[in-house]
């Protein structure tokens, strides 16, 4: 019992320790983060720069994609939509973090479902060029979370590695 409780701290530890680590030096590692948006009507921008233009605009709690790339304090990121643009460092805290060997991307219209087979009822579409999360794969079937949060199965065709 006080094994099982000490493996489960220890385990605790070292989650928070990852989680707390100095984004910084994730260029350099192989984690990809999942940020929260901490600001409300956050503009993501073309341009790491003030003057860039805005191409969309954040609400608090909103999800995006960070992968290390990063000019001073502005991150470059992915939204829950897809679009990539660079937010400001400060508007951005972590949430969670995967491998970048996990990230994908959708090659063309991708079927969505709820359980691999091919003869089954699709679940949705998702366009090119979204980023997806692959948990698992079996034949040629991979097990995703979207940006948006849903999980579902689709074809491995249909996605290529994002890194």
């Amino acid at each position: 019992m006080k094994r099982n409780l000490l493996k489960t701290v220890l385990c605790s530890l070292l989650v928070i320790a990852l989680l707390a680590a100095p984004v910084s030096g994730l260029a350099s590692s192989n984690l990809a983060l999942i940020m929260k948006v901490n600001g409300d009507w956050v503009r993501v921008r073309d341009g790491a720069d003030e003057g860039a233009q805005v191409i969309t605009r954040l609400r608090k709690g909103n999800k995006v994609l960070f992968w290390g790339d990063r000019q001073d304090e502005m991150y470059k990121i992915c939204t829950s939509s897809g679009d990539v643009g660079y937010i400001y460092k400060g508007y951005l805290s972590t949430y969670g973090a995967m491998k970048k060997s996990q990230v994908y991307i959708t090659t063309g219209t991708t079927k969505l479902y709820k359980r691999s087979g091919s003869s089954l009822k699709g679940n949705g579409t998702l366009a090119k060029g979204k980023y997806v999360v692959v948990y698992k794969t079996s034949g040629d079937w991979a097990f995703i979370k979207t940006m948006t949060g849903k999980s579902a199965y689709c074809l491995k065709s249909t996605l290529k590695k994002a890194f």
